[in-house]
């Protein structure tokens, strides 16, 4: 009975592995905004789509939580593309879900962002000119008044 147990747990462990070796998953973008291609290997079917990251997705012409799936976005064998607004400015972890019936295959990818950050000296150089300006205005203001 162990042993059969056992052999149970490798043949569910191996099917997921293989599952996951199904799903071809590139994201392109730089920064927040991303379009993730999902390209469906040796599957057949419809499927419903699932970005499993911090942020939303566009479905159709709206923007909804990532907690959705998009539905029948897949028929494979083929691809699909899916726009990605991300909630942070940090590279992140995520999971594509493809969704058919009671079957759920999964490909864990990473969102690589690089995000252009000012840095302290252009802050600086900005808050600077914006005082000169705001400065200038005032004495323009007060001189007009006199």
């Amino acid at each position: 009975m162990k042993h059969l147990l056992l052999f149970v747990i490798f043949i569910l462990f191996f099917s997921l592995s293989v599952n996951a070796q199904n799903i071809n998953v590139i994201p392109t973008g730089k920064c927040h905004d991303f379009t993730v291609t999902v390209v469906a290997q040796n599957l057949t079917g419809c499927y419903d789509i699932k970005i499993d990251v911090p942020g939303i997705i566009k479905n159709e012409d709206n923007w909804r939580s990532t907690f959705f799936y998009i539905g029948n976005a897949l028929c494979a064998p083929s691809s699909a593309q899916v726009q990605v607004r991300l909630s942070s400015d940090e590279s992140v972890n995520a999971t594509v879900k493809l969704r058919s019936n009671n079957k759920i295959y999964e490909k864990d990818f990473t969102f690589y962002q690089d995000c252009d950050l000012p840095n302290n000296r252009t802050v600086l150089l900005y808050g600077l000119g914006s005082a000169l300006i705001l400065f200038g205005a005032v004495v323009i203001g007060w001189k007009n008044s006199s």
